[in-house]
C-alpha cells in the first residue's frame, strides 16, 4: 500500500524573511508525526505533496521593484524566475532538497488588487511573486499532467494554483493477501506443532513387591525425546498436593533436559523407615497395594514436560 501525505502550509511572510521560511519548512518536515508514532513521519511516506502559500518572493537585490513589475506585466516569466527565491534556495539545497516542481508557465500568483487582475497598487506596492506553489517528493512514479494558476478567481490578493498528478500506487489484492495470510498461518501452526515437546516413557506403572523395612527398592523409567527440539521436564505435584509424591517415595532426577533422539533414565525408589510407618500407619500391615506407584506423562504447550507421580 502506498502512503501519501499532503501538507498545506503558510510559511513566513515578507520579502526579506527567506531564512525564516526555510526554517518553517525544516520544522514541519522534521517534526511532523502521525498519531504520535516516531516511525510515521513525512520522511517515511512514499509520496509527500506540499502545497500552499510558501511566500517565497522574487528577489529585489539585483532588480528594482519597477523592473520586476515590468517583467511580470510583459509575461517575461523565464527571466523573472531567475530571481525566484524558492528556486534559489532549492538550488543551494537549503530547502525542499528532494522535492520536484513542474515547470512554472504561469504569471506570478501574488500580489493583486482584490477583484482584479492588476498587481498591487496600494501604498505598500508589494512586488509580484510566485508565492503559491505545489511540490512533491516521491519514492514512486509521479507524472504531472497540468500545473497552472487560475486568474479567473479574483476574490483574494492571491491567484490559486492547481496541479494534476498521475501517481503510480501499490494496491492490495485482497484475494492474494488472504491466500498469503493463510499460508503464513499454516506454516506458523506447523512450526508451533514441531516445536512442541514429543516424548515417550517406557513404562507408566511401577509395582514394588516385597518391600522390607529400611531396605530401599529402586526401579528405572526411561524417558526419550522423539521430537525435533530440546525439551525440559519437571516433576510437579498433582492438584491439591504439596509435594510430587508420598514421603517414602522419591524420583531422581526431578528435572532435566533431553536432546532430540536422546533419552534419560529416571530412578524411582521407595524406602520405609519410622517416618514412613507413621505416614502409612504403624498398625497396618504393608501390602503390595500400599507400594503400588503409577507415573503419568502429560504434555504442556511450552517446550517442556510436566510429570506427576500418583
Amino acid at each position: 500500500m502506498t502512503t501519501i501525505a499532503i501538507v498545506n502550509s503558510h510559511l513566513a511572510a515578507h520579502q526579506e524573511f527567506v531564512e525564516r521560511r526555510n526554517q518553517d519548512y525544516r520544522d514541519i518536515f522534521t517534526k511532523m508525526r502521525f498519531n504520535g508514532d516516531d516511525q510515521s513521519s513525512l520522511r517515511n511516506c512514499d509520496l509527500v505533496i506540499w502545497c500552499g502559500d510558501l511566500n517565497y518572493r522574487v528577489s529585489n537585490e539585483e532588480l528594482s521593484g519597477e523592473e520586476i513589475r515590468n517583467l511580470a506585466e510583459k509575461w517575461e516569466i523565464n527571466q523573472l524566475l531567475r530571481y525566484d527565491q524558492l528556486r534559489e534556495q532549492r538550488y543551494k539545497r537549503l530547502v525542499f532538497e528532494e522535492f520536484v516542481e513542474e515547470t512554472v508557465n504561469f504569471m506570478p500568483t501574488y500580489k493583486y488588487n482584490p477583484g482584479t487582475d492588476k498587481f498591487d497598487t496600494s501604498e505598500k506596492l508589494r512586488l509580484p511573486a510566485w508565492c503559491d506553489r505545489i511540490l512533491w517528493k516521491s519514492n514512486t512514479v509521479v507524472r504531472c499532467e497540468d500545473y497552472r494558476s487560475h486568474p479567473i478567481h479574483k476574490l483574494s490578493d492571491h491567484k490559486p494554483v492547481s496541479a494534476v498528478l498521475q501517481i503510480q500506487t501499490r494496491v492490495v489484492d485482497k484475494d492474494k493477501k488472504q491466500v498469503v495470510l493463510d499460508e503464513i498461518l499454516k506454516d506458523f501452526d506447523r512450526q508451533v506443532n514441531d516445536s512442541l515437546p514429543q516424548a515417550t516413557i517406557n513404562r507408566t506403572d511401577l509395582a514394588f513387591d516385597g518391600v522390607k523395612y529400611l531396605e530401599p527398592q529402586e526401579q528405572p523409567i526411561t524417558i526419550k525425546n522423539t521430537g525435533t527440539d530440546v525439551f525440559e521436564f519437571e516433576f510437579i505435584p498433582k492438584l491439591d498436593d504439596a509435594s510430587i509424591c508420598v514421603p517414602w517415595c522419591n524420583v531422581e532426577p526431578k528435572t532435566g533436559v533431553v536432546e532430540p533422539n536422546n533419552f534419560l533414565i529416571l530412578n524411582v525408589s521407595v524406602y520405609i523407615d519410622n517416618n514412613a510407618l507413621k505416614t502409612i500407619g504403624s498398625d497396618r500391615q504393608l501390602s503390595v497395594r500400599d507400594l503400588f506407584i503409577s507415573v503419568y506423562l502429560s504434555l504442556s504447550l511450552s517446550p517442556s514436560l510436566s510429570l506427576s507421580i500418583g
